[in-house]
């Protein structure tokens, strides 16, 4: 009789924990509908995981020395760099350094040209953006925001016609 009596004991308390949480979950549903969670949509951000590598100071790269001068080499060297265009890519996967190589030798080059650009692009660019970061590392000084792309195009090889310049543009 007392097995019985403990049994029924139990499992009432099972019960009420049972109805306990039912209650809570109606509270929550209830919430849900009430602040309408559903309909809550995240504003989409994308930031370009390379920025940090903008920003890494040189000292703190290991091994960044041999690569960088071999990239500046390739650039600078040669018979005749009067107004020579050449083009030198760098490749690997993601994550490699790539980015923080041109970035440091970009840095190291500063000064010895007429002008320069470092820009940021994205495997599915933004070819007004990518022209209006140009512009503005360019120093060019025309309003690129009533320009269209052709316009843009138009004004830098203008801009940059007979300069000795060097751009970096990652991707």
């Amino acid at each position: 009789m007392r097995d019985i009596v403990t049994k029924a004991k139990t499992r009432h308390e099972i019960g009420q924990d049972i109805k306990d949480i039912m209650e809570r979950v109606k509270e929550v549903a209830e919430r849900r509908e009430r602040y309408k969670v559903d309909t809550i949509i995240p504003a989409k951000t994308s930031v370009d995981p390379r920025i940090t590598s903008l920003y890494t100071k040189t000292a703190d790269l290991f091994g960044i020395d041999e690569p960088r001068e071999e990239l500046i080499t390739r650039l600078t060297k040669g018979d005749d760099m009067s107004m020579q265009q050449r083009i030198v890519s760098v490749v690997g996967f993601g994550g490699l350094g790539k980015t923080t190589l041109a970035k440091v030798m970009y840095d190291k080059l500063k000064g010895q040209f007429d002008c320069m650009a470092f820009i940021l692009v994205g495997r599915n660019p933004d070819l007004k953006k990518v022209f209006k970061d140009m512009s503005i590392d360019l120093d060019t000084r025309f309003n690129v925001d009533v320009l269209d792309e052709r316009q843009l195009i138009d004004k830098l090889q203008e801009f940059l016609e007979n300069k000795r310049c060097v751009s970096s543009a990652t991707k």
